[in-house]
């Protein structure tokens, strides 16, 4: 009985044994086979959601920990949840189409089709499903006489509500010179970039440069020029662009539309005018601007860009071009799609930024992953908002520069008659309704751009509190001058209702303070270039 008793445990120890081996053999193949594997893939997807989150940035040491997401399953499982609804927003955007099918254009009336067409451009795909595309609108300028020597003048320049259709002529050119030598967001500059002798030359022969047209004239700069300062102080420009580049964008925005003629770049195109085939029917508008631009700033005397070295130089003109380029608004919807994407994949930042704005202070994160990152993009950004900026300034502003494009645009009109040319959706003075136009004006094309410009910048929030008031302020005359019917107007009211309600979430989002402990503001130095 002892030997069977102890054949028995030695059975036990054996099996045991044999099962130790075999477990850890198992063990093994399934960690070679199947863990490792799955660790390095896990290991791989929280370097993907870091970067795609904005959670961290590859090289650095002190970086946002991923470790809120632990190893468990559930975790993981909801940081790919995450990531992949991230991309899913991110390739909607990307895959985005400029254009729309004919059913959705034939249920517009002719103002909105004019505004999608002839502005930004959209192609329409016909039935057949051939893609025709229509001309769009584009700038210019008016020449004025401007006093020379310092003028007094009581205007208060930090606000949006400056009307350069109503102010006096001779406090124009103190304005501009006041912006460029005096302002808070030029004294933050170690020195100033030009003499103000050189840059009254320069200012007087920009004037004279641009035409007496109603709407593309030098107040028309001047107010572009006014905006860009306005949202270069917003957004503490002196943090994030360097000193050349903010200056050559207030230049950009004084000549964008120098030498405008009144008449868009499809027309020119149309007509085979002579810019059109000097620059091979790509913006000549804004490639005339350009070129003007420095032309006028190789006069003596008038040389704005003299005392900037070789390096100097060449960013602050990289700078004009790219800006003035993108005023045109073929490029506008390309524009949109891009701000989206990158509140998409910078939004923590975004909404952290708007929590901080009540404070003053900067998000570190959103400064050095966002702004400076995105400089040029948002200077070029920056320029061609200020460009349609008009329905987001006070409703008597916006009305006034609202009749004097129409003016520009029906004169073209008649031109396109004469010459038995394709009349623009806009221009034909018989058959616009000028409240309709602007309705669609806004809603089509400045209501996106502002939306997601506020988004990335959440100081530009009144902004579109106006926009959404002047939107309805529209809706009100067409009611009025059409008596519409109930179908049409229910529509419009959507459109008010639905740009209100993101004009009130725009401005909610900024009013909680931030209680983030472990991110304060940041007292950055400025850049370099």
């Amino acid at each position: 009985k002892r030997v069977e008793a102890g054949l028995e445990m030695g059975m036990y120890v054996f099996v045991i044994f044999i099962m130790g081996v075999v477990t850890s053999d198992i063990s093994n193949t399934i960690n070679k086979l199947v863990v490792a594997p799955l660790g390095r893939l896990v290991a791989k997807v929280r370097d993907v959601a870091a970067i795609v989150l904005n959670l961290t940035t590859p090289g650095e040491e002190d970086c946002v920990d991923l470790d809120e997401y632990d190893s468990t399953t559930q975790d993981e499982t909801a940081l790919l949840e995450k990531v992949f609804t991230k991309l899913t927003c991110i390739a909607k955007i990307t895959l985005e189409e400029n254009r729309m099918v004919q059913k959705d254009m034939d249920s517009m009336n002719a103002e909105d089709q004019g505004v999608l067409v002839d502005m930004m451009r959209i192609s329409v795909r016909q039935n057949s499903g051939i893609l025709a595309t229509v001309p769009r609108r584009s700038c210019t300028n008016l020449s004025s006489t401007i006093g020379g020597g310092d003028i007094y003048f009581d205007v208060d320049l930090d606000t949006w509500d400056v009307n350069f259709l109503t102010m006096r002529e001779e406090f124009m050119e103190p304005s501009v010179v006041f912006i460029v030598f005096d302002s808070d967001l030029m004294l933050q500059m170690e020195a100033s970039p030009v003499e103000i002798s050189t840059f009254r030359n320069f200012y007087r022969a920009i004037v004279k440069g641009y035409r007496n047209i109603p709407y593309h004239n030098a107040k028309h700069a001047i107010d572009v020029m006014h905006t860009v300062y306005r949202l270069l102080s917003l957004s503490l420009a002196w943090h994030w662009v360097g000193d050349v580049n903010t200056f050559a964008l207030l230049v950009a925005a004084l000549c964008h539309d120098l030498g405008h003629e009144g008449l868009t770049n499809p027309f020119l195109v149309e007509s085979r005018h002579e810019w059109a085939l000097l620059y091979n029917d790509a913006s000549p508008l804004e490639n005339m601007h350009c070129a003007n631009l420095f032309e006028i700033s190789k006069e003596d005397g008038a040389n704005v860009f003299g005392s900037l070295s070789v390096a100097q130089y060449k960013e602050a003109r990289r700078t004009c071009i790219a800006a003035i380029l993108h005023t045109d608004n073929a490029h506008h919807f390309e524009m949109v799609k891009d701000m989206q994407k990158l509140y998409e994949v910078k939004s923590e930042l975004c909404e952290a930024q708007a929590k901080l704005l009540s404070t003053g202070q900067f998000h570190e994160g959103y400064m050095e992953e966002l702004l400076q990152k995105e400089s040029l993009f948002f200077l070029k950004l920056f320029l061609h908002m200020a460009d349609v900026s008009n329905p987001t300034k006070p409703f008597e502003a916006c009305m006034m520069w609202a009749d004097l494009a129409l003016m520009e645009f029906f004169s073209q009109g008649d031109e396109e008659k004469r010459l038995g040319l394709p009349v623009g959706m806009l221009n034909d003075r018989d058959k616009v309704n000028r409240p309709s136009s602007q309705h669609g004006f806004i809603n089509f094309l400045v209501s996106p751009l502002i939306l997601c410009s506020v988004s990335l910048f959440p100081q530009f929030h009144p902004l579109m509190s106006e926009l959404a008031n002047n939107l309805e302020n529209w809706r009100n005359i067409w009611v009025e001058d059409t008596n519409p019917d109930s179908e049409a107007l229910t529509k419009r009211d959507e459109d008010v209702r639905r740009v209100r309600l993101q004009a009130e979430e725009m401005r909610t989002r900024v009013q909680a303070r931030s209680t983030m402990q472990s991110v304060g503001p940041t007292e950055a130095s400025k850049p370099t270039s």
